[in-house]
């Protein structure tokens, strides 16, 4: 029993100790810092804190980390110790770039499989560092990965589209525009077994290490998943559930030719191909798509549309969701933010309005103003064509 714990204790500790970890930290908090930034540009406030592109998509991405670990104890996928500091190694070339979208396992993959290619081809090692031949290890990054993939699916579909950062932008018709920018960065921290340490062998696992004899140790790692994805023509929870879908399909046939790869190693090259391939298509499918597509959030003939609203505010408080339309403020139509700001001041303590839903459903929301609240209730639209003080009431 107090072996067990203190194999757990010195897996947790390189989780921990691990330079990624910090440098995941340090990338999820510039994203943030940047978001801000850009926020304050276009709406003079901040909509989420900084520290929320690291606090938000946290707990899912731990239980993402979870379901995986299992996958991966259960199919005995090990790494060595040289093919995760690859890993590191690629991971942090990628977050160089600073593009959020290349943390998508896909790039991670075809990354790593190139560099363990390389290895091959000209016979290199790393220093200090005891290992067989680089390509023993193809079909099991490859299988990781593609578990990977598919968690990045999952988390795309049923977490995407939460707190997305509103924008305004000039449109293709010289219009402002609303746009929303869904980006993400999971942590997944994973339980991974590394050839020759205490745990013994378990012989009904069909994937074990290439290496004979010797046990297995276990290290918990971070690792990352990085999404981004910018919406035009509707409201994100929509478009990006969709996506989401699309990439647990590609995801679904890397991981049957993954798993194939096993019984013939060639189709590793394969898996890595369609998955490489196939994330960039969708996500080019998607930016074409979106980039061509009618503007959903515009200045309208009747109503205005919601394009952001502040957690905390009244507006979250009285249910008012982004892509809706008020139509009416206490009473008076209102057809562009400046009138809807002027509905607001004939009666300062107090706000009633008229709202339409997506699927042009009128309901009413009403609530108290406070003194103190530059945004008055907190709610964001398309800027007017002419000069105002500003996009947010």
């Amino acid at each position: 029993m107090n072996e067990t714990i203190l194999i757990a204790l010195k897996a947790l500790g390189v989780f921990f100790i691990h330079p990624l970890f910090y440098l995941g930290l340090l990338f999820a908090i510039l994203m943030g810092i940047h978001r801000v930034k850009r926020e304050r540009r276009d709406f003079h406030t901040r909509i989420y804190d900084f520290i929320d592109d690291l606090r938000k998509p946290l707990v899912s991405g731990i239980v993402a980390g979870i379901c995986v670990s299992f996958l991966l104890i259960g199919l005995g996928v090990t790494l060595s110790v040289q093919t995760i500091v690859i890993l590191g190694l690629v991971y942090v070339f990628i977050m160089t770039t600073t593009m959020v979208r290349f943390l998508s396992p896909a790039y991670v993959l075809a990354g790593t499989i190139l560099v363990l290619l390389l290895f091959e081809t000209f016979g290199w090692s790393l220093p200090y560092v005891s290992e067989d031949k680089a390509s023993t290890w193809f079909v099991n990054v490859t299988i990781l990965f593609a578990l990977l993939l598919l968690a990045e699916g999952l988390l795309i579909r049923y977490r995407g589209y939460q707190h997305s950062s509103p924008r305004i932008e000039i449109g293709q018709r010289g219009k402002w525009i609303g746009t929303h920018l869904n980006r993400r960065l999971w942590f997944v921290p994973l339980v991974v077994l590394v050839p020759n340490g205490a745990l013994p062998d378990f012989l009904y696992w069909p994937i074990l290490s290439p290496v004979e004899g010797g046990g297995y140790g276990v290290m918990v790692l971070p690792f990352f998943i990085g999404f981004s994805a910018l919406i035009r023509s509707g409201i994100p929870y929509h478009k990006v559930k969709m996506y989401g879908s699309r990439v647990i399909g590609l995801s679904l046939i890397v991981l049957a030719v993954s798993i194939a790869s096993y019984f013939y190693t060639p189709l590793v090259i394969v898996a890595t191909i369609i998955a490489i391939v196939g994330r960039e298509v969708l996500y080019q499918l998607l930016k074409q798509k979106e980039e061509h597509a009618v503007s959903f959030f515009t200045l309208r003939e009747r109503g205005v549309i919601i394009v952001g609203v502040i957690p905390g505010t009244s507006a979250e408080k009285m249910g008012l969701k982004i892509g809706e339309t008020i139509v009416k403020v206490n009473g008076v139509p209102v057809n562009s933010p400046s009138e809807f700001y002027e509905g607001l001041q004939r009666n300062p303590a107090y706000c009633k309005l008229e709202v339409k839903d997506e699927n042009g459903e009128v309901r009413f929301a009403n609530t108290a103003i406070y003194d103190g609240e530059h945004y008055q209730i907190g709610v964001m639209f398309v800027k007017e064509e002419k000069a105002i003080q500003d996009s947010i009431v």
